[in-house]
């Protein structure tokens, strides 16, 4: 079973999925994949893009070393201009469903576009998904 979490900013999505992490499920997500991209993309240090990322104001505070984005608008940036116009819309719904293996459990913390979706729908098929 996969259950994808959906919400906006703040709603609770990781501390749901951190709950059933602690209850068997593994915890994959759309986004690591994007914070990869897109350290490597403006050549910053995971430590330093990931200092206080949580913290709602640095992560919305323009940076110097991104160009002028905040580290939310660099993660934008480089995934609707950089990674999807040449990887296709789906790009991070492929890494996602290589991460799965069949009859695992799975909580994925930030549930994406439906193009994101549908590599993963389209390898367990739509009954072992549930969408919150």
């Amino acid at each position: 079973m996969i259950i994808i979490f959906n919400g906006p900013p703040g709603s609770g999505k990781d501390e749901a999925a951190s709950y059933f992490k602690q209850r068997g499920f593994k915890h994959v997500s759309f986004k690591y994949v994007l914070f990869k991209e897109t350290i490597k993309y403006f050549k910053v240090s995971r430590d330093w893009f990931m200092q206080n990322y949580n913290d709602r104001q640095i992560k919305e505070r323009p940076e110097k070393a991104l160009q002028g984005f905040s580290r939310r608008e660099a993660l934008i940036h480089v995934s609707e201009e950089v990674i999807k116009p040449v990887e296709g819309l789906d790009f991070f719904g492929r890494c996602v469903a290589n991460e799965i293996e069949q009859g695992k459990d799975y909580a994925i913390s930030d549930g994406g576009f439906i193009e994101e979706l549908t590599p993963i729908i389209n390898k367990i098929g739509t009954g072992n998904i549930v969408l919150v």
